[in-house]
């Protein structure tokens, strides 16, 4: 049980560490300072998204959270896995990926490598996971409630939205971060990086780019040409903070994965699998379920 409570501390839930500010977000009819949701950089007014790509190590806490909740043979716990076949489903690659099968997701060595091989639907159940866990952190340390292992699961952030939690929160003006996939726009929004995605067309100007990724065995992106002689350094994904990050300081909104969208079977940015011509920031991917080259990233919004 106390092991269970660590995950309160892991660096994607933690907020109170973090006491970055948006001045003047105007939220519910009034100005107010929200903290950086964490793993967050601010996007608009009340609106964030995550500065890399969910990785390995980032849903194995969710993993680990459901499979202490509900035990290892749970339909909740199998339903949270990932699928780890998806790296032989398709070959068109033509690489040897079958170590992948028991090695990508659980070995340390891959930890902060984006994790692929979850469905859209798992996606959402991540981002409603950690939505509440968040919220049940904060509303904690804020001493409007005891944290209960045994009670954890019944918890959800939408009980803010009745009493006694509703008048407590008004009271001292909290709000909490709800955590969600981008839509196709906002998704374009972020990853252009503050430039015009018609003159910028993958949101980095070359002259922001750190000369160590402009050496031979060194490139912009994780896509699958980089160079007439060959690709990047990455032969599959890359950890989530590899390659420069964009104006906004989100890294690798191109290349690496592909990245899922609020709308069903589409992705975009292009991943590690994709043509550097194919992957700009209005570029759409299409896909019908888990694969080895799609995965996701959160953006958040206080409410």
């Amino acid at each position: 049980m106390k092991k269970l409570s660590l995950l309160l501390f892991s660096p994607l839930l933690l907020l109170a560490c973090n006491n970055k500010t948006v001045n003047a977000a105007f939220v519910d009819g009034r100005i107010m300072e929200l903290p950086y949701p964490p793993n967050m950089k601010p996007i608009g007014d009340n609106f964030f998204a995550d500065e890399t790509e969910i990785s390995n190590i980032d849903w194995m806490e969710f993993e680990y959270w459901t499979y202490k909740i509900y035990g290892a043979d749970s339909e909740e716990h199998r339903a949270v896995l990932p699928d780890t076949m998806v790296w032989v489903k398709d070959t068109s690659m033509y690489m040897y990926n079958e170590p992948f099968i028991n090695t990508y997701y659980r070995h340390p060595a891959y930890s902060d490598y984006p994790v692929v091989g979850i469905s859209k639907e798992q996606a959402e159940k991540f981002c409603e996971w950690r939505t509440n866990r968040v919220a049940e952190m904060m509303l904690v340390r804020a001493g409007m409630m005891e944290y209960d292992v045994e009670k954890s699961k019944d918890f959800s952030w939408r009980m803010i939205e009745t009493e006694p939690l509703k008048s407590k929160m008004k009271a001292c003006y909290m709000k909490i971060p709800v955590f969600r996939l981008p839509s196709e726009k906002e998704w374009e929004l972020f990853a252009s990086g503050g430039l015009n995605k018609e003159v910028y067309p993958k949101g980095l100007k070359p002259e922001d780019v750190p000369k160590k990724y402009l050496k031979k065995k060194y490139f912009c992106f994780n896509l699958y040409r980089e160079h007439p002689q060959g690709r990047s350094y990455a032969s599959i994904t890359a950890p989530t903070r590899s390659y420069a990050p964009n104006g906004l300081g989100l890294y690798n909104c191109i290349g690496n994965v592909a990245e899922m969208t609020s709308d069903d079977g589409v992705a975009k940015g292009g991943s590690w699998m994709h043509q550097p011509d194919e992957s700009n920031v209005s570029s759409t991917f299409s896909y019908e379920g888990a694969t080895q080259w799609l995965g996701f990233r959160c953006v958040a919004e206080y409410k």
